[in-house]
């Protein structure tokens, strides 16, 4: 989630160099997010409902975290309120509204989230979404995903009579298997929660490692949230987020498997053989940079630092068990040794049609 002074976060809540959000992938998420939800209305219509517990309206109040780009381009954290009311209707429609402090204050990104998070909510209780009105409420400039878990979570305690934590926030983006999503800018937004006088945070599975903005470096969120007096949390769902935000558990027909969720034996031995060909390309093309001339290694020894640098870290993450800030690091390696050797090679050829036979296989021009 964040404060829009300038867009930053995609779908994966920041790419992992800080860049700008893509317009045009925003259309084609926004597409393929109204056909997930249709097709999740439609299942809701044909369930048999439960009744909600809560007495209406139902308000609950979240301090969801975010970070914003300040005036003189610093990255800070913050968080930021929203609330969520919860009234019953008479008449059978689907009603969800977000209700805004500013003219356009809340951007598509944030206004998908509060679709999805109310279509998860009713789903997971079994409730029939059109028999209520639920409308988020959020004061200033704000866009990302990355509320979507935390207000999903509100919804859920609206329903339920259940109230939020104030020493805990989260954040994570919501999808419709009731898993929470990887977002960006975690290092940012524990210094926001630490200012705030939360206690502990909860992130996505598998973002123990996040890239912080300001340093460009991969850091140990827990170590990080340690520092600041956080206890930092990683979760796999909304079953097992929510014990921490209320201290209760999710009604369910179906117990939850136990224990931490992991990635599936398979998965992981499929990551670890696609990190290691990443490492292994990155190390031939390091190679075939070594045999360059002095002078065009010299002048790109930038780009072989790097890669280096990269090989290094996907080689300690995986130690640590850390598959995706490995398969991160791996593909860094492999695209910063790639560019070394090319240009590189190119240092020394002024002819680049004869460049272009080389790459190809060919040692000279040919007629």
């Amino acid at each position: 989630m964040e404060r829009v002074t300038t867009r930053i976060e995609q779908s994966k809540g920041l790419n992992n160099k800080g860049g700008f959000a893509q317009p045009s992938r925003t259309g084609r998420k926004a597409g393929r997010s109204l056909l997930v939800l249709c097709v999740i209305l439609a299942l809701l219509a044909a369930a048999t409902t439960s009744e909600a517990k809560a007495k209406f309206p139902a308000t609950v109040t979240a301090q969801g975290l975010a970070y914003e780009t300040k005036s003189d381009g610093t990255v800070a954290g913050t968080v930021i309120d929203f609330s969520v009311v919860i009234n019953k209707q008479t008449v059978k429609k689907v009603a969800v509204g977000v209700r805004e402090g500013e003219v356009a204050g809340t951007g598509a990104m944030w206004r998908a989230a509060a679709w999805t998070a109310p279509l998860v909510a009713t789903a997971m209780l079994n409730l029939d979404l059109a028999d209520y009105t639920i409308d988020y409420e959020v004061s200033g400039r704000i866009d990302g995903p990355s509320a979507g878990a935390l207000m999903t979570i509100a919804t859920i305690a609206a329903f339920m009579g259940d109230e939020l934590n104030s020493d805990v926030t989260m954040t994570g983006t919501i999808n419709p298997d009731y898993t929470i999503g990887p977002v960006g800018g975690i290092p940012q937004k524990l210094e926001g929660a630490a200012a705030a006088g939360k206690k502990t945070v909860l992130v996505p599975l598998g973002e123990r490692y996040d890239y912080d903005i300001t340093s460009k470096k991969m850091v140990d969120l827990v170590e990080r949230g340690t520092a600041l007096g956080l206890t930092v949390k990683e979760v796999g769902n909304i079953y097992a987020a929510y014990p921490y935000l209320t201290g209760k558990q999710i009604p369910t027909s179906e117990a939850p498997a136990s224990g931490t969720p992991t990635i599936a034996s398979l998965v992981e031995q499929k990551l670890k053989e696609c990190i290691q060909s990443s490492a292994a390309e990155a190390t031939s093309s390091l190679e075939s940079f070594k045999a360059q001339s002095t002078d065009a290694q010299d002048a790109n020894s930038d780009y072989s630092y790097w890669a280096n640098d990269a090989l290094d870290k996907a080689g300690k993450y995986m130690a640590e068990g850390s598959m995706g800030a490995a398969y991160g690091s791996s593909q860094d390696a492999m695209n910063y040794a790639g560019q070394a050797w090319l240009r590189a090679l190119a240092y020394d050829h002024a002819d680049w049609e004869d460049l272009a036979l080389r790459l190809k296989g060919v040692s000279q021009k040919q007629t």
